[in-house]
């Protein structure tokens, strides 16, 4: 065998907080997600996940059994359990990545936001090669620097134990436009469109080349963009990433968009993505489904996972001299040409 299968998973879960409009988080939102992923045969090796408490009034506000514990933590446990339950051995190691915290006082937090990764015991994590997080937050205006939420991208350098084979795992979670107007469908035309958004991405794609250590690595999150749209599009003419959910269903962009990941009100998008290194093929995409279709996801969060299958070469790479910085050619252009788009 030349190449290691792996199943990569990336999932907004909404706080765990859907069956209450994400105004708490509750014990059947995260019941349900652990027992949807456990039930996925085989279950992910990685998994991104976006919008993950820590501790805060929300976390505990309907869950008073996990109100002094974790939220990543506790939904662990679920997992585990969920597994157990199904004579799976699978385990996994957590790390929680914060990015903004709202407080009422000094002690107390209204709610908080973070990146999660669940990885493998198959694994082991290489946290003196692991650049873990990085501020890529857009802040406009230095009077509400303060109050705009901190948005992050999150890598972590993997070794698979038994064979040596490498990857560089990247999850992230984009901004929305700024002066996104909610009115009508000009709701869904914005996202991917805003200036803050690119800036945004910029960030992240000049992480992604700074923080890799090998050819191989996978970009996955919730990137609040269309496809076909500016930051999407940058994505992939950067030179670092395909889309292989989108090359292996042979969508063009408006067949792409009729996929959707996520949904606001009456709303469908598609807004989710796992983006991949040329040198790693994917075998399929059979798990993802499409928002709001019968499936063991609907009605767990406001976002439906991607989940795909890869092939990882076996064979260790040397270390990677990464340049000292990503300079897009092309952020004038897509900057100037942001007033074409009818917002």
């Amino acid at each position: 065998m030349n190449d290691l299968e792996l199943r990569l998973m990336t999932y907004n879960v909404r706080y765990f907080g859907q069956p209450s409009k994400g105004l708490s988080s509750t014990d059947r939102a995260a019941r349900g997600i652990a027992e949807a992923i456990a039930a996925l045969d085989p279950p992910p090796d990685l998994i991104a996940l976006q919008e993950v408490e820590a501790q805060s009034l929300r976390a505990g506000w309907l869950r008073p059994s996990a109100k002094d514990t974790h939220q990543l933590d506790a939904f662990v446990v679920e997992l585990h359990q969920a597994l157990d339950a199904l004579g799976l051995p699978q385990r996994y190691q957590a790390r929680y990545y914060p990015s903004h915290t709202y407080r009422l006082e000094a002690k107390a937090a209204l709610y908080t936001t973070g990146l999660a990764l669940l990885i493998s015991e198959d694994f082991a994590i290489d946290d003196a090669c692991s650049q873990p997080v990085e501020d890529v937050t857009h802040r406009r205006l230095r009077m509400t620097r303060g109050l705009k939420q901190t948005r992050i991208c999150v890598h972590q350098s993997l070794r698979h134990i038994a064979t040596g084979a490498q990857l560089d795992l990247f999850n992230t979670h984009l901004s929305l436009p700024q002066f996104l107007s909610w009115s009508s469908l000009a709701f869904t035309k914005q996202l991917g469109y805003g200036a803050n958004q690119l800036i945004e991405l910029f960030s992240v794609l000049d992480y992604v080349e700074r923080a890799r250590t090998s050819p191989h690595y996978v970009l996955m999150g919730d990137f609040n963009a269309l496809p076909g749209s500016p930051v999407y599009q940058q994505v992939l003419d950067s030179g670092l990433f395909y889309d292989p959910l989108c090359q292996h269903c042979a969508f063009a962009a408006q067949d792409y968009r009729r996929f959707p990941s996520a949904g606001f009100m009456r709303f469908k998008m598609h807004l989710d993505y796992v983006f991949s290194s040329p040198s790693l093929a994917w075998i399929d995409f059979d798990a993802t489904q499409a928002y709001g279709k019968e499936g063991p996801f609907k009605g767990l969060s406001d976002h439906n996972p991607i989940i795909g299958r890869l092939r990882l070469p076996l064979q260790v790479v040397a270390p990677y001299d990464a340049p000292e910085t990503f300079s897009p050619a092309t952020l004038p252009a897509f900057t100037s040409s942001l007033g074409d788009h009818p917002l």
